[in-house]
């Protein structure tokens, strides 16, 4: 499959107002205190913010501390327009209300960047979010310098670079009602006049604030353990040239999930449990996450008397594994194992003139390649009347089927696109900027699936009217592949009498 995109001419008339300042209390001093300058790179080149024709929200790492923000999800929370949410298998991202669920297949619609580097896969939002020099929120379309996945906005986090004296901290933090301990290191040195590396590590611990009431389980939940390792070195041989090299990596373990019932249903209903939020859980499955993520990037800039020459590279990806209890009650309904793989490799070079003048301009080049494997495990547990919802337990909820459903999905992509903008600065208070994108992108991609009965059976390699009844009502109930539907289509019997009363469902 093949797909293009274009992205059009989009253009814009920005009036800038004039700094702000006050008078100090002194009046007879004759001085103002103006506020500080905030430097942000929101358009791939270094600007002040007052400058910037977007809605920027900019936070400096010492911000971050001070607010005690330690993960994309606390950023949220922090941050207008922005909403990280956890979701069953990932977290799902959304600006302004805009994001693109928790399908495998898509990338994200707020486009993620970390030193430049797009980060396009919801697990990818869990890596190193540590000893950071600010991060940029973007609200509002970017495609044109940020890409096609950046439709909703884009976050931009950028991390600390090496320093020219030597600088070193450790902090530790404790406290909320999960306990949460926190432990972090980093330090920062010249080796050389013009090479200089900086280290950062850190190690979270949480102990959960639900109680999974489960007797197979009975523990606060989500325990977490997670670990973070950057190395950051840079060169800078003269004045024309500056590079860094980032290699990080970080390992995240979890036991339990952060859901409840907070609804009647059956499920529910016909086993007594809790639906007050309550922060009260009764779930039977052993759920756990593990996720590792890396990134490897090299960042050069080349500096000329009209402007500078800039190269990304990375190469970034993870592996991660998670036991998630899709039902999220004491019935062994839905267990559902995700095991995914990522490997990325992308390449960006552009020019961007010095700034500051009538025409300001900035142009590139990009590449980027992912391929991305997911299989999903699922031991389907149908009983009765657990497909719908019922205000009190008048519906037998026995066993009708166990089935396992397997799913193998395989994505590889490989985008190019090119671009140019360009501003014209008529004068303090008013400029247009233009700008196009052009992007070519080929994605191939196939999921298989396959149910089988209890017995092992395939249901794909059964005869035609071959199919046991009850695994029939499953199918239809979930909507299952079109493909099982052609045997459904000729089972003598498409419904079992205890799943919908008799009644024959409707065939294809």
């Amino acid at each position: 499959m093949s797909i293009k995109h274009y992205v059009g001419l989009i253009s814009g008339v920005s009036v800038l107002a004039a700094p702000i300042a006050w008078a100090q209390p002194d009046a007879s001093a004759g001085k103002r205190l103006q506020l500080e300058e905030v430097v942000v790179t929101a358009q791939k080149r270094t600007q002040s913010l007052s400058d910037v024709p977007v809605s920027v929200t900019a936070l400096s790492g010492d911000k971050l501390t001070e607010a005690g923000i330690e993960n994309l999800s606390d950023l949220s929370e922090y941050t207008p327009n922005f909403k990280l949410v956890e979701g069953g298998l990932i977290p799902n991202v959304y600006m302004r209300g805009v994001g693109s669920g928790s399908n495998q297949g898509f990338e994200l619609s707020v486009g993620i960047f970390s030193d430049g580097i797009h980060l396009g896969r919801p697990h990818q939002t869990r890596g190193a979010f540590m000893d950071l020099e600010r991060v940029e929120v973007l609200r509002g379309p970017q495609s044109i310098l940020f890409g096609k996945n950046a439709i909703a906005g884009a976050l931009s986090l950028i991390s600390a670079r090496p320093t020219e004296e030597p600088e070193y901290s450790i902090g530790f933090s404790r406290g909320g009602p999960d306990d949460q301990q926190e432990i972090t290191a980093t330090a920062s040195m010249p080796l050389t006049d013009a090479f200089g590396v900086r280290v950062a590590v850190r190690t979270r611990d949480e102990d959960g604030y639900m109680e999974n009431v489960n007797p197979s389980l009975q523990r606060s939940e989500p325990n977490v353990d997670e670990f973070s390792g950057r190395i950051v070195l840079a060169y800078n041989p003269n004045d024309m040239i500056e590079s860094t090299l980032k290699l990080e990596k970080t390992r995240r373990e979890q036991i339990g999930r952060q859901f409840e019932f907070t609804h009647s249903s059956v499920l529910t209903d016909c086993s007594g449990e809790n639906t007050v939020l309550d922060n009260t859980k009764n779930s039977d499955t052993d759920e756990y996450a593990e996720i590792e993520t890396y990134n490897g990037t090299l960042n050069i800039d080349v500096h000329f008397d009209r402007g500078t020459l800039s190269f990304v590279s990375s190469m970034n990806g993870f592996d991660s594994e998670d036991l998630f209890d899709a039902d999220s009650s004491s019935f062994d309904t839905v267990p559902l194992l995700g095991i995914e793989k990522y490997d990325q490799l992308s390449h960006e070079i552009r020019f961007a003139s010095p700034g500051g003048e009538f025409v300001d301009y900035i142009a590139g080049v990009f590449y980027q390649k992912g391929e991305m494997e997911f299989d999903e495990f699922t031991t389907l547990v149908v009983r009765n009347g657990a497909l719908a919802d019922s205000p009190s337990c008048d519906v037998d909820t026995q066993v009708l089927l166990t089935s396992d459903l397997e799913k193998d999905t395989f994505l590889d992509s490989e985008a190019y696109s090119a671009f140019v903008q360009t501003t014209f600065n008529w004068n303090d208070a008013w400029r247009t900027t233009l700008g196009v994108r052009f992007v070519t992108e080929e994605k191939y991609g196939f999921r298989n699936l396959r149910l089988y009965e209890q017995d092992g059976t395939l249901l794909s390699q059964l005869p035609l009217g071959g199919l046991n009844p009850a695994s029939a009502a499953v199918l239809a109930a979930l909507n299952i592949e079109s493909i099982l539907w052609s045997a459904l289509a000729k089972c003598p019997m498409c419904c079992h009498p205890l799943m919908c009363n008799g009644t024959q469902l409707t065939r294809l």
